[in-house]
C-alpha cells in the first residue's frame, strides 16, 4: 500500500527535491505552495503525512496547524521545516500539534526517517484508538461492578 505525503513549500526546487526522495521511499507525493493551498488538498485527498515549511506567503506552517486544529484533524502527522530554527518556532510548532520540527537544509537519510516514524507513530495512535473503542464496546466479562 502506496503511503501518501503532501509537501507545502513555497519553493518549487525544494518541493522536486523533497518529492523525488519521498517517491524514492514509495511515497505518493501531492504538492501545494502554501497552507491555503494545501488545506482543500488535505481534505480531499487525506495525506498520511505532510511536510511543511514554517514561513511562507500565504500562509505557513502555524496557519496550516491551525487550520487542521479548528476542523478536529488529529491523526495526520505533520512536520514542519524551516531555516529559521530556533527554539521557540520549535515549541510553537508542536503545541499547535506538529509530530516534528526539522532544519533546513536537511539530508536523505533525515528526511526518510523522520517520515517512518512519523508514520510509525501515527499507526501506534490508530492502534490505540481502536483498542479503546473496542474496549468500550466490549461487555463488561466479569459480570461484576468495578
Amino acid at each position: 500500500m502506496s503511503r501518501r505525503v503532501l509537501i507545502v513549500d513555497d519553493d518549487r526546487n525544494l518541493r522536486v527535491t523533497l518529492a523525488e526522495i519521498l517517491q524514492s521511499c514509495k511515497f505518493e507525493v501531492l504538492e501545494a505552495e502554501n497552507s491555503a493551498q494545501a488545506l482543500p488538498v488535505i481534505m480531499e485527498r487525506q495525506p498520511d503525512l505532510v511536510f511543511c515549511d514554517w514561513r511562507m506567503p500565504g500562509g505557513g506552517g502555524d496557519e496550516l496547524l491551525k487550520a487542521l486544529q479548528e476542523r478536529h484533524v488529529k491523526k495526520l502527522a505533520v512536520i514542519v521545516m524551516t531555516a529559521y530554527g530556533n527554539s521557540g518556532n520549535a515549541i510553537q510548532a508542536i503545541q499547535l500539534g506538529a509530530y516534528d520540527f526539522i532544519s533546513k537544509p536537511f539530508d536523505l537519510d533525515e528526511i526518510s526517517a523522520t517520515a517512518a516514524r512519523a508514520l510509525e507513530h501515527a499507526r501506534l495512535q490508530e492502534e490505540v484508538e481502536s483498542l479503546r473503542d473496542r474496549l468500550q464496546k466490549a461487555p463488561n466479562q466479569s459480570g461484576g461492578t468495578l
